[in-house]
């Protein structure tokens, strides 16, 4: 669905508003199977996926904020994993649970990257300073950053 909407967006000029129009349509939808009990329960990668899309249709509409808050989710879900590992004493139950956690960290990382990107080719990453991190989420930001930096014009730009 996401592909199919950005190659209608590039498409034509007045694609972006049909885009933006249609994007709003799904985003309730992907909101509500995220609330779905059965996709934390039994299907993990697609919720990291029904997450990750909401990230990523916010962030093609530069709602950042919004965007973000997705990425929180996610780091909510895999905190929840790996406390979930801790309580719970049957090892193949531990085991879905690790890879639970795995699964949301490799998410959070993904999206905060394409955040980053996304800022710095626009020119924006003194918003980054406006986002609401949580502490350990604040501190992979900051790596992720570092890591961009490292690898690309940022360390020559004043943020």
């Amino acid at each position: 669905v996401s592909r199919s909407l950005a190659v209608a967006a590039s498409a034509h000029p007045a694609a972006s508003a049909e885009y933006a129009a249609a994007v709003d349509q799904l985003l309730p939808f992907l909101s509500r199977a995220c609330e779905l009990k059965v996709l934390s329960e039994c299907a993990m990668y697609h919720l990291a996926s029904c997450r990750v899309e909401l990230f990523r249709f916010n962030l093609s509409l530069g709602r950042w904020s919004e965007a973000y808050a997705h990425v929180g989710a996610l780091h909510t879900l895999a905190l929840t994993e790996r406390q979930r590992t801790r309580s719970v004493f049957e090892h193949a139950e531990q085991g879905r649970h690790i890879e639970g956690e795995r699964v949301f960290a490799e998410r959070v990382t993904d999206c905060l990257r394409m955040l980053v990107a996304t800022l710095h080719e626009r020119g924006l990453l003194k918003l980054l300073g406006t986002l609401d991190a949580q502490a350990e989420l604040g501190d992979e930001l900051e790596h992720v950053l570092l890591a961009h930096a490292r690898n690309s014009s940022v360390g020559e730009e004043s943020l």
